[in-house]
């Protein structure tokens, strides 16, 4: 390939890669004004009546179940049962959310009074300290400025009839499976109910990445066209046409990683923005398979002459 030529597709990658990569932050942040708006709960919330220790125990299907019990007559202070800290996703302008192991924290609005000793702040419930971690909400001034979530497992009742909130994918389902439906019922969706946020956000993205696919896969058959010539010189040379393919296969494995890497690190120096590992090696993997697989229709087809 010419430099040129090797210019153009480096720019379709950076272009469908960045492309990818704002579908994800869009929907995230679009997850997040959902959230904010309904109290951090998704459109999946029930209320329930049980005994905490069973239902977490006996809803162990649902991966990401998190139980929540209000503390407050106006459901702003709440504690939170997670099974899995690593799928909460609450919107916070600064700090951080709940890790895996730990307890007696605690996430605060804008407008929750805290004090501080020793440089660490904290929030007082019923005369006992919760280390704040974490300020609820995308901006200071939010929807969520007058919550509270805490993470302590000693503030759930021990009664077997007692009112809960669980969160979580399928949750209704699988509790209905469990226990019927006669202590179940569904949440008002609050913010979904409200905008047509539910019905953009999934054409939008549909679209953005239906064009993304296109996009690969275009850039995949340029690769193919545009290395024709050179594919053939290695086959004259004695090169198999496997070696040439892999050859080539492997160059493209490697640009497209490199774009990757610089896709994401632009996020994260321009917009403060990082990305899970899994949405990255996810994305990495759509791009790298359609490309590749374009490529090789091309290479199939120079090598037949079809």
């Amino acid at each position: 390939m010419t430099l040129r030529q090797s210019g153009a597709i480096v720019f379709l990658l950076l272009l469908f890669s960045f492309l990818l990569s704002a579908l994800h932050v869009y929907g995230v942040r679009q997850e997040a004004i959902t959230r904010e708006g309904n109290k951090l709960y998704t459109a999946e919330s029930i209320e329930v009546r049980g005994s905490f220790t069973d239902i977490s125990a006996r809803l162990d299907n649902v991966q990401d179940l998190k139980i929540y019990t209000n503390l407050s007559e106006d459901g702003d202070i709440r504690n939170i049962f997670m099974r899995d800290s690593s799928r909460v996703n609450f919107p916070l302008h600064s700090g951080r959310s709940f890790i895996e192991g730990e307890s007696q924290k605690a996430l605060v609005g804008a407008e929750v009074v805290t004090t501080y000793d020793g440089g660490i702040e904290y929030y007082i419930f019923q005369e006992k300290r919760y280390e704040v971690i974490g300020h609820l909400g995308r901006e200071t001034k939010s929807l969520l400025e007058k919550n509270v979530i805490l993470n302590d497992p000693a503030l759930f009742g021990s009664g077997a009839d007692e009112p809960y909130i669980l969160d979580g994918s399928g949750v209704h389902n699988a509790f209905v499976s469990v226990y019927g439906s006669e202590n179940v019922a569904l949440r008002d969706g609050g913010t979904n109910k409200r905008t047509n946020v539910d019905l953009v956000s999934p054409l939008l993205k549909g679209f953005g990445l239906l064009l993304v696919v296109l996009g690969c896969i275009s850039t995949g058959l340029l690769v193919g066209r545009y290395s024709a010539g050179q594919n053939g010189v290695q086959h004259l040379q004695g090169a198999t046409h496997r070696a040439v393919f892999l050859r080539r296969a492997g160059e493209v494995t490697l640009l497209v990683a490199a774009v990757a890497f610089v896709i994401v690190s632009a996020w994260s120096v321009l917009f403060q923005v990082t990305f899970p590992v899994g949405v990255v090696l996810s994305g990495f993997c759509v791009q790298l398979c359609t490309v590749l697989t374009a490529f090789g229709f091309s290479f199939v087809k120079n090598v037949t002459g079809a």
